[in-house]
């Protein structure tokens, strides 16, 4: 038998480390760009800089990456929100919505796209299957207290 409240316990604490991890990934993402776009436009820090360095760093603002980086930043947004409005649905017992763990898994998904584009990275790969666990067990726990309606009526 399966004890709903271990399990809702459970998703609250998933839930909130989503939360709290996509914020730390926002703030970090927003002061990256930001460095990024004020240190090319300083001419002054382009004259310190070797010349392939800074190629390199044109090279991570072309449209392809300023277009990861802007639906990242809108995936991650949207993760934000709906996963706070699921921590209200959890306290309160009413169904839980499955997007922001979906959404999370979609950004997972981009992430990944972009490591094997760019420059691959062990650990950045063991970090997005560590967050995919994540969302992918909120998914779960999610759907057994939406399923658990289900079962009593039955």
């Amino acid at each position: 038998m399966i004890s709903y409240e271990k399990v809702r316990q459970s998703l609250k604490t998933l839930n909130m480390t989503v939360i709290v991890l996509n914020i730390i990934g926002l703030v970090f993402s927003v002061i990256g760009i930001a460095s990024l776009y004020f240190t090319l436009n300083n001419e002054q820090f382009k004259a310190t800089i070797p010349p392939e360095q800074l190629d390199v760093l044109k090279q991570s603002l072309s449209p392809f990456n300023i277009f990861m980086m802007v639906i990242s930043l809108g995936l991650t947004i949207a993760i934000i929100v709906l996963a706070f409005q699921n921590r209200s649905k959890i306290a309160q017992d009413l169904e839980i919505n499955y997007m922001p763990y979906f959404l999370g898994l979609g950004s997972i998904l981009l992430s990944i796209v972009q490591i094997f584009l760019n420059q691959f990275s062990l650990i950045s790969f063991a970090i997005n299957l560590a967050l995919a666990s994540l969302y992918f067990s909120s998914y779960l726990k999610a759907k057994t207290l939406n399923e658990k309606e289900d079962i009593i009526d039955a």
